[in-house]
């Protein structure tokens, strides 16, 4: 055997190309692979846990003293 013929092939890979922000949002919004739809589902399952926190701490400073006008 030559050392032509022990040499190794390397497959042509396809670069990935760069996106733009709003092209991985468009992606993310219609995706349909599962992995990605439960990345979604915890992400907006912490922002609403987050909203909820921040609209509680604001009721909490409206009823710790009376007369208070917070909200």
């Amino acid at each position: 055997m030559t050392t032509a013929d022990q040499t190794l092939r390397v497959a042509a890979v396809p670069r990935e190309r760069k996106r733009t922000l709003g092209q991985a949002i468009i992606e993310w919004a219609t995706t349909t692979d599962h992995k990605k739809i439960g990345h979604l589902y915890l992400m907006t399952s912490f922002i609403f846990f987050m909203l909820a926190g921040f609209m509680a701490m604001i009721m909490r400073a409206q009823l710790a003293r009376p007369g208070n006008r917070v909200v």
